[in-house]
């Protein structure tokens, strides 16, 4: 799988959550409105000088808004989203981490969900 079909693969998967106003960003951006996923930056890994990538571990940012129920609501969405994401193929959840996602208006409630993606 080429790296383009696993970003629209996890896309589809978490668009797929079915959690009112849940946002799904597949590109880094200072724009983000909670709750809200963001695909990160992925780190690749190669096999073999001159090939494509073979696998990858990808950071996926689970977001809240900063209120009174940010934990609440993250523990809430942690579930959906990590099973959306281990229902792609070739995806495996490794961590969950709590994390603060920086936006222009501030820093962010979040979960770094680590993930490992065979290409």
């Amino acid at each position: 799988m080429s790296i383009a079909e696993m970003v629209e693969a996890l896309t589809d998967a978490l668009n797929g959550v079915e959690v009112p106003g849940l946002r799904v960003y597949p590109d880094v951006g200072p724009g983000v409105s909670p709750p809200g996923v963001v695909l990160g930056v992925p780190t690749f890994q190669w096999e073999t000088p001159g090939s494509e990538p073979t696998s990858a571990r990808w950071p996926v940012f689970l977001i809240v808004p900063r209120t009174d129920r940010a934990l609440r609501q993250l523990w809430e969405l942690l579930l959906p989203v990590t099973a959306a994401l281990d229902g792609v193929v070739d995806v495996v959840v490794v961590t969950a981490s709590p994390s603060a996602y920086p936006t222009s208006g501030g820093e962010l409630p979040a979960y770094e969900i680590q993930i490992e993606v065979s290409l």
